[in-house]
């Protein structure tokens, strides 16, 4: 994932998580832990996704 791909998730997730506050409890770690995992994937160049469940098996 390029740097620019982990910016604009980041900016959706901060986004998500502002609508949650003071909602459902669950959905704000969810969020948080999209933040770290992004937040580490910027720290670790070359880091590839990997495949998608949307990638043909063949």
């Amino acid at each position: 994932m390029a740097l620019d791909d982990l910016e604009v998730i980041e900016k959706l997730v901060d986004a998500g998580a502002e609508r949650l506050e003071g909602r459902r409890t669950h959905s704000i770690r969810w969020c948080q832990r999209i933040r770290q995992c992004a937040s580490g994937a910027r720290r670790q160049p070359g880091l590839s996704a990997g495949p998608t469940a949307r990638s043909d098996p063949a």
